[in-house]
């Protein structure tokens, strides 16, 4: 979610977006990693001109054995905090999903390896049995539980926001994938399909800077999940009542707003009001 936040110096709105990173999948063939979640709780930067910390998380690796897949990392900014996806869970060893801002999805294990908890957002799917995982939560919603005998979990639905002015989907679940037949859970833009039942594929990875779900891992030796996709922090203001525009991140210009984007860890410099 984006939201407002206000300088007590010539009274300056800014809008921003915190996104964290996301989860990595589980291996043979543990259910995606849930997606970053996007924080919603206001800040407030108290001085023209001054320094805010920024720092954005990196993606959970994904699972190359018998664990889950890795949890995402955290992005902050100004004591704000948006929490790294859960990873995906690996079902033939019985190995349980973990939780994080978004669950990662179930193993596929007949033993009923349990999906993770959203910490502040949406859970992961559960699995179907049989070889069919969950796919991971996303910002937007729960994952999807695999189809015994159909289908890997579809990952859980992301964020849309159109601060950059266009929509663009955040933190999207992984999707879950499949051992023997069926299909692989699907994901949004943001997030990762699992992989379906052929051997030794290419584990799928979220994108970098959108905060996704890694796909859940397919059939063979290894079968690994897939890396979730690293966080974002994006501020914007209205660039005609500053006297000097902030500086940090990539700047770029947007109708009337100014936009700084950090793709990395870096320091955001406050804007000042014009007289």
């Amino acid at each position: 979610m984006i939201g407002s936040l206000m300088d007590r110096f010539g009274s300056i709105i800014y809008d921003y977006l915190v996104v964290a990173g996301g989860g990595g999948g589980g291996s043979n063939i543990g259910g995606g990693g849930g997606g970053g979640s996007v924080e919603t709780a206001s800040v407030t930067l108290t001085n023209g001109g001054g320094s805010y910390p920024v720092v954005v998380g990196g993606g959970g690796a994904g699972s190359s054995g018998a664990a889950p897949g890795a949890t995402g990392a955290n992005s902050t900014l100004n004591g704000v905090t948006a929490y790294g996806g859960g990873g995906g869970g690996r079902g033939d060893a019985g190995i349980n999903a973990t939780s994080g801002g978004s669950g990662g999805g179930a193993g596929f294990s007949t033993s009923a390896a349990s999906a993770g908890s959203g910490s502040n957002v949406f859970g992961g799917g559960a699995n179907a049995g049989n070889y069919y995982a969950g796919g991971g939560g996303g910002a937007g919603g729960v994952g999807q539980a695999g189809t015994a005998g159909v289908s890997g979990g579809a990952g859980g639905v992301a964020y849309t926001s159109a601060i950059t002015g266009a929509n663009v989907t955040y933190a999207g679940g992984g999707g879950g994938g499949t051992y023997l037949a069926g299909t692989a859970g699907t994901a949004d833009s943001s997030g990762a399909a699992g992989v379906g039942p052929a051997i030794n594929q290419t584990p799928n990875n979220a994108p970098a800077n959108r905060g996704g779900g890694g796909g859940g891992g397919g059939t063979g030796t290894p079968s690994n999940g897939g890396d979730g996709g690293s966080g974002v922090v994006i501020i914007r203001y209205l660039t005609a009542s500053m006297s000097v525009l902030g500086t940090g991140g990539t700047i770029t210009t947007v109708g009337l707003y100014t936009i700084h984007t950090f793709n990395g860890n870096g320091t955001f410099v406050a804007p000042i009001t014009a007289a």
